[in-house]
């Protein structure tokens, strides 16, 4: 592989980090997107000889369902890939806790609680038959900052020393991301990747071609640390035989240059850019076409743009892409103009239709579309939101806003008139207080808040995430089979409805039905 020079001092030292003694460490990896980090990371997994297993982790894979299958993550790849089967995926979503949690009977170890779920007891005796003889093992998760917080508490536990998971093998994670990351709140290496020197980019743009004079300055001010853009000012310097340090300038001629094929690839890379972090094929055709009479035929052109955006560089990826950076991305979509908001809209609508589950995107997308105060549409974002919320509370009985979710639901709510406010405010503190004392176990204090909340003011997500946790408050106490049987009707009633299009939630309530009919 031909390295920079600074790419095989970063490769030398994190080399000597694995390899000069036996201890457990976090090693975090960090710089600007383009930098090379990835490439770092690959070159290390192989300059390891005999005795050590490697693990490349990329990733969130959004294609698993969790009311299907109860967990999501990322792929793990390694020389030999994991062999646990396309039901098996790293981490879990935020999905409902195990239905004997919810009764009450959870594993607690001190003052944290670890629950390790089938998938994850799966994934950990996969990992050591892959390591088989191999005393030591090299995680390295790339893309750290896109991952959703169960895949980095999975993570967290397998480095944990006091759950010793992995006992007898000698564990390294190697953290690739933007920022500096940690496990368990510790980095024991930090390994920044700087200024690239000017002599590296140039040996790269020659490695790749560029054998034509350059103005390293006039590079640098497009393209910074980003090597795929300092490619792209290189190849708009050599065709254009002029300069420019206004990046949009070169992408605006590089896309007009482009053949007709090559430019409807582009007009479908526009609308992509409004997701944050990866899309797939199945994205792209819906943006193609969202109804179409032909679906195979609009899954072939989807590859087959979404193939050319890769050779222009614009996008990176194999089955889950994203944009090579945000500058790229950026570009496409201010391309979009006023009709960004019409396309948050109809995507929130695929998601619903799609990803019932994500309802932190679901709602996120919603909020952007918004053009006025529409107050239905505040609603159902923000009650969206606060499930996506309740998903991702990160311990059991704690209600940490990780994603500052709340901070966007009150301002949403700020949005509505006076008593509408006031009344949404009530059902959310309700709603917030409710569940908070369901997480605990108490109870008849959780009852006393959600069944203070009236029903015609959630929409039908909410409805059956309210029904279910109030039958399931009853039927722990279990003081009243009448109460239980008319809450458990009720909740039925809701997730039968012709119009109930909420596939996680009637996969829940379902799961709790099934409990109360055949148990009680």
């Amino acid at each position: 592989m031909n390295l920079a020079d600074y790419q095989w001092e970063m490769i030398n030292q994190i080399y000597h980090l694995l390899t000069d003694d036996d201890h457990n460490k976090v090693i975090s990896l960090h710089g600007d997107t383009g930098c090379g980090k990835s490439t770092i990371a690959l070159e290390i997994s192989n300059q390891l000889k005999e005795g050590w297993s490697v693990f490349f982790i990329e990733g969130i894979d959004q294609n698993l369902a969790p009311y299907l299958t109860w967990h999501i993550g990322t792929k793990m790849y390694s020389k030999k890939k994991l062999d646990l089967g396309s039901e098996i995926s790293f981490g879990i979503n935020f999905s409902p806790i195990p239905i004997s949690l919810e009764f009450g009977a959870t594993a607690q170890y001190g003052k944290q609680h670890f629950v390790l779920t089938p998938s994850e007891e799966s994934l950990i005796a996969g990992i050591k038959n892959q390591a088989a003889a191999n005393h030591h093992i090299l995680f390295i998760a790339d893309n750290y900052e896109l991952w959703d917080v169960p895949s980095k508490q999975f993570l967290q536990k397998l480095m944990l020393p006091q759950l010793n998971l992995l006992s007898g093998f000698h564990l390294v994670t190697l953290l690739v991301s933007l920022d500096k990351a940690s496990v368990n709140g510790n980095i024991s290496f930090d390994v920044p990747v700087k200024d690239i020197p000017d002599n590296d980019i140039l040996d790269i743009l020659r490695q790749k071609g560029h054998s034509e004079r350059i103005n390293i300055k006039d590079i640098r001010a497009c393209a910074g640390n980003d090597l795929t853009l300092a490619l792209m000012a290189a190849d708009y310097y050599h065709h254009s035989n002029s300069m420019t340090r206004d990046f949009n300038e070169i992408m605006e001629k590089r896309c007009q240059e482009l053949p007709s094929q090559d430019k409807s690839a582009c007009k479908v890379t526009e609308p992509l850019s409004i997701i944050d972090s990866y899309f797939t094929k199945d994205e792209t055709a819906f943006f193609i076409n969202s109804a179409p009479d032909d679906a195979d035929e609009t899954e072939y052109l989807a590859e087959e743009y979404l193939t050319l955006a890769e050779e222009h560089m614009f996008i990176v990826g194999k089955e889950r892409y994203h944009f090579s950076n945000e500058w790229i991305k950026s570009y496409f979509k201010t391309q979009l103009s006023k009709r960004e908001k019409y396309h948050h809209r109809k995507f929130s609508e695929y998601l619903q239709k799609r990803h019932a589950d994500d309802y932190y995107n679901r709602g996120k997308h919603l909020k952007l579309s918004l053009q006025t105060n529409d107050s239905k549409i505040i609603l159902e974002s923000w009650q969206l939101l606060f499930l996506s919320y309740l998903r991702r509370a990160s311990k059991i009985g704690e209600m940490n806003d990780i994603y500052n979710i709340l901070d966007q639901i009150y301002s949403l709510l700020r949005r509505l008139n006076g008593d509408l406010e006031e009344t949404q405010r009530y059902t959310l503190n309700e709603f917030l207080s409710g569940y908070k004392e369901f997480s605990k176990y108490n109870y008849k204090e959780a009852l006393l808040h959600l069944q203070s909340i009236t029903p015609s003011r959630l929409i039908p997500a909410s409805l059956a995430e309210c029904q279910r946790l109030i039958l399931l408050c009853y039927v722990q106490l279990a003081e009243n089979p009448i109460i239980i049987s008319q809450l458990a009707e009720e909740l039925y009633e809701t997730i039968n409805m012709s119009d109930f299009c909420e596939d996680e939630q009637y996969c829940r309530a379902a799961l709790v039905l099934l409990d109360v009919y055949i148990d009680r």
